[in-house]
């Protein structure tokens, strides 16, 4: 039997028992000292994984045979903490001392030592696999000559010492970046060194400082970055004709996306035809200047994506690309990957091709300006290139088109209100709007999406490995839940056990109309039973969209698989080489990455607005709002507030003398000596009471309480 470490653990499974590393080797026919070596060295590296271990008695064994699991700790606030088995069985209770021990995120091996009184599995740690963070954010604290760093994650429960010598610049209160130097788990205790202050706490800005670093994005550029930067040809002048490259100057294509934008990935146009229309999706083509292997090319892969922040944005190439040679600006010659499609009258793409091209935008229109035209607005159709009129005129009839046809083949479409903050000079929050949803963001939408499916399907037909978009379906309990919760207001949501996004947009329209007093949280129900979309080198189902295949072409310049896909189609035309084997097994590492950079981003981003949120509302504390209950718990309720969107905990203490017992079945509280019952969309005025900065936490209490009214933090009597 060859030596490996798949054989091993067939070895160490079929024997029963543990065994020492001369019996290991006899079942492989290995002795002497080199052999021993052999087999210890892939003996440590199960011992790493957590897969095997070493007893007291030096003799090895699986550890599932001993009561040993593998998992990654997670944090809790309140000190205590489990270990994560990623769905492959119950996770391990930690108790707040056993916390002491380790840290949020490492990776470690535990023992089984009991089941609680509560029914959970307590574990005790054995030993630490992989240690999670190497730094921390957080605040930096003296104390009677000791200084400490207390994490900004709240997931983190220790703090982090720092000796004199090693806290550089930093003062007291100050945001700082701790290296951390000794491992609790082996020294007893957290300690660290200080290797960046960022700056004060309340500082304009700092949130998202903070979350950069916390959620470890790259945001900076490596020198060797800036030398192929520098070293490399990125100058509009360089834009000319070449071989193989179709000509498509004359076709009106404009670009159509946000005021502040300054990467303008994809522009669109449409011409009629005698039987339907002609599309045009140009896609900046972002892979003729980023060198696969190259320093550029290394970078994105290692960011993954661009991610926005409010009032910045953490681009994945430098903006001489970004902004500068890849943006389809108007009147200018841009390279670009075209995606041409024949589309049917009923919004069937009947034929479609894919081509490299040099394009020249008519016009950069804003969403609003392109909504202009789209409701004939007199004088903004005035400004307009006569030929790129009639392109945008087309291309509603397409968007028609093909939108019905999407929902027709059962696509999903939730509305939610989004927030949007307006910022003074000072980079304070002046005040909080909802986001505005026109036709022309569904007209952009609507073509993407046809142009990604033709991406999928073009490098699906040739193999040859591929880089896709897919959505599982939700879990069978979280569907049988929003079924319950859809009952309760009286709306059926059909399909049975398994149903499709159609029968859940179906469910959807229907609460519009029988309760659009809770339309906007019966979506967000909605969206909460859905699994998150990830990458994938094989295709699969998009279950949101309807999609058979589906994945991401149009938007090289801020997502890395979109520059993926651009090279597999030049590789299907021609353009280059085709797939080794290893280049293959490389691009589900890819599809990995680029889904984990992916869910980094939007953990930044969220901690940003939920810091911003309560930062806003904390210069209205004592205010009160109107809301409707958008979460039950068995802790409270948490209203959103209307209008603006920012919700807030009402604690259950805080809704009167009575007791309320949680329903989880119908997701309301019901109060047993008055007999209320509080429930999802119920309308409820209320109070700022407090923010919680550091965890984006905002509080309120009802406006009215027992017949009182909060005033200067007590219950005054409402007069009758």
């Amino acid at each position: 039997m060859t030596l490996s470490r798949k054989n091993i653990l067939r070895v160490l499974g079929d024997a029963g028992e543990p065994m020492t590393l001369a019996e290991i080797g006899v079942a492989f026919g290995i002795s002497g000292k080199k052999g021993g070596e052999q087999v210890l060295s892939h003996l440590n590296a199960l011992i790493k994984s957590g897969t095997i271990i070493r007893n007291r008695r030096n003799r090895f064994a699986l550890s599932d045979r001993m009561d040993m699991v593998t998992g990654r700790v997670v944090g809790h606030r309140e000190g205590f903490g489990f270990v994560s088995r990623a769905g492959e069985g119950p996770d391990l209770y930690l108790s707040s001392r056993e916390m002491q021990r380790v840290l949020h995120s490492d990776k470690v091996l535990a023992r089984v030592k009991n089941i609680d009184s509560r029914g959970r599995h307590e574990g005790a740690v054995v030993s630490l696999l992989e240690q999670g963070p190497h730094h921390l954010v957080g605040r930096f604290v003296q104390d009677r000559g000791i200084g400490f760093v207390v994490p900004d994650d709240s997931r983190f429960s220790q703090d982090v010492v720092v000796h004199s010598d090693d806290q550089g610049a930093a003062r007291d209160g100050m945001i700082v970046v701790v290296e951390i130097t000794t491992h609790p788990f082996e020294h007893r205790r957290l300690g660290g060194r200080i290797i960046e202050c960022i700056g004060e706490h309340l500082a304009p800005g700092m949130e998202t400082e903070i979350a950069i670093r916390k959620h470890e994005i790259p945001w900076e550029w490596p020198e060797e970055v800036t030398r192929e930067v520098v070293a490399g040809d990125f100058s509009d002048a360089g834009v000319v004709p070449e071989e193989g490259r179709t000509d498509l100057r004359h076709v009106p294509l404009v670009t159509i996306d946000g005021a502040d934008a300054r990467d303008f990935d994809d522009a669109v146009a449409a011409r009629r035809e005698n039987s339907g229309w002609t599309l045009w999706v140009a896609i900046a083509d972002v892979s003729r200047y980023v060198v696969p292997g190259g320093e550029l090319d290394m970078c994105a892969a290692r960011r993954g994506n661009s991610v926005y922040f409010p009032g910045r944005v953490i681009p994945m190439l430098p903006e001489v690309l970004s902004n500068g040679i890849c943006s389809l600006k108007p009147n200018v010659d841009r390279y670009s990957l075209v995606c041409e499609m024949r589309i049917a009258s009923g919004g069937v793409v009947d034929d479609y091709r894919f081509f490299p091209a040099i394009i020249r935008s008519r016009a950069r229109l804003t969403y609003e300006k392109a909504q202009s035209l789209i409701d004939g607005d007199t004088s903004a159709r005035a400004s307009v290139d006569g030929e790129a009129l009639e392109s945008v005129d087309t291309l509603r009839l397409v968007f028609d088109a093909l939108r019905r046809k999407r929902f027709a083949d059962g696509s999903l479409d939730l509305e939610i209100a989004e927030p949007v903050f307006v910022f003074g000079a000072d980079r304070r929050i002046e005040s909080v709007r909802t986001r505005t949803r026109l036709d022309a963001h569904r007209l952009i939408e609507e073509c993407m999406l046809a142009a990604n499916v033709c991406a999928a399907r073009f490098i699906s037909s040739r193999g040859d490995g591929g880089m896709y978009r897919v959505h599982d379906e939700p879990d069978g309990d979280r569907l049988s839940d929003l079924r319950r919760v859809y009952g309760v207001f009286g709306v059926r949501v059909s399909g049975g056990a398994t149903p499709s996004a159609a029968d859940l947009m179906s469910a959807v329209e229907d609460a519009r109309e029988r309760r659009p007093d809770v339309s906007e949280t019966m979506q967000m129900l909605v969206l909460r039973t859905m699994k998150q979309a990830v990458y994938s080198a094989d295709p699969s189902l998009h279950y949101a969209l309807g999609f058979t295949h589906y994945t991401h072409f149009t938007s090289p310049i801020r997502r890395y698989p979109d520059l993926v896909v651009h090279r597999l189609i030049k590789q299907r035309l021609g353009f280059g080489p085709r797939l080794t084997s290893p280049e293959r097994e490389q691009l589900e590492e890819t599809a990995d990455h680029c889904s984990m950079t992916e869910r980094r981003a939007e953990e930044a981003t969220r901690d940003v607005y939920q810091w911003l949120k309560a930062e806003y509302m904390q210069e209205h504390i004592g205010e009160e709002f109107d809301g409707r209950v958008s979460a039950v718990t068995q802790f409270g309720v948490f209203v959103t507030l209307d209008e603006i969107y920012i919700d807030g905990l009402v604690h259950i203490s805080e809704l009167g003398a009575d007791y309320f017992r949680f329903d989880p079945v119908r997701l309301e509280l019901n109060g047993e000596r008055s007999g209320r019952t509080i429930r999802l969309g119920d309308a409820l005025r209320v109070q700022v009471a407090g923010v919680d900065l550091d965890e984006g936490h905002v509080s309120f209490v009802p406006a009215v309480r027992d017949g009182r009214r909060r005033k200067s933090g007590k219950w005054d009597r409402v007069p009758e």
